[in-house]
C-alpha cells in the first residue's frame, strides 16, 4: 500500500488518502466489512448537523445499531 502514496501529487490529495485509508482500517480493525460501513457513513453523513452527530456516526462502528455490523 505504502506505493499508493506515490501518485498524491499535492498534500491535499495525501490528506484526504490518510483519511480514506484511517476509516478503512478502523472498520477493519472493529470487524466491520469496509464497504458496507463507509456506504452508511457516506449516506448518513449528510444527515449530521452538530458535532456530536458526527462522533457518533464515527464511532458507530462498534455498536450494533450499524447496518455494517
Amino acid at each position: 500500500m505504502t506505493e499508493n502514496w506515490l501518485f498524491c501529487q499535492t498534500t491535499a490529495g495525501a490528506t484526504a488518502s490518510a483519511r480514506r485509508y484511517s476509516l478503512i482500517e478502523t472498520a477493519k480493525a472493529r470487524s466491520v466489512e469496509p464497504h458496507a460501513y463507509l456506504s452508511y457513513l457516506f449516506a448518513e453523513l449528510p444527515k449530521a448537523t452538530a458535532a456530536d452527530h458526527f462522533e457518533t456516526l464515527l464511532h458507530r462502528g462498534t455498536s450494533r445499531t450499524c447496518p455494517a455490523d
